[in-house]
């Protein structure tokens, strides 16, 4: 019974660990997405401003 409870203990964390790094990755896309965003308004207001 203690084994068992060791194997799920140690589950439990491999899961919260990798829901975790799942959670960190979004975030980075996120930031990412938005940085692309504000790049491409500074290229089309660069485009206007010399056009």
């Amino acid at each position: 019974q203690l084994g068992v409870q060791k194997q799920a203990n140690e589950f439990n964390m491999m899961t919260d660990e990798k829901s975790e790094l799942q959670r960190e990755s979004n975030a980075l896309r996120e930031v990412a997405m938005e940085q692309r965003k504000a790049d491409i308004t500074i290229t089309r207001e660069f485009i206007r401003s010399i056009g």
